[in-house]
């Protein structure tokens, strides 16, 4: 779950985005962008150190392809229910992974 094998020695991985100081709240209003960031954002920076931590760290290995990358550059396991999400049936899982994909499929069918 969270990872895409692509080839041999590239693969895709799910990370965890945080609140971030930036320009996404520009909108927001004053007092709302105030209380976002003195309260809950972070510092741009720590955006980047899940990046290069996912990219770039030997932690990073296929027997952990189930590990997400949470904030900030650290893995840590997905939830059981999500897991169960991802096996079929036919596994003991619910299925619910490959019938969003094939409804996902169906959605864009016309458009591809």
């Amino acid at each position: 779950m969270g990872v895409n094998i692509i080839g041999t020695f590239l693969s895709t991985k799910l990370l965890t985005p945080r609140h971030l100081r930036s320009d996404l709240y520009r909108d927001g209003g004053t007092i709302f962008k105030a209380v976002i960031n003195t309260f809950v954002a972070y510092p741009s920076v720590y955006g980047a150190y899940t990046e290069i931590y996912s990219g770039l760290s030997p932690d990073i290995t296929l027997e952990k392809f189930s590990d997400w990358v949470v904030p900030w550059g650290r893995l840590h396991p997905p939830r059981t229910d999500l897991l169960e999400a991802t096996e079929p049936v036919s596994e003991g899982g619910n299925g619910h992974a490959k019938t969003f994909w094939e409804w996902t499929e169906e959605q864009i069918e016309d458009f591809t």
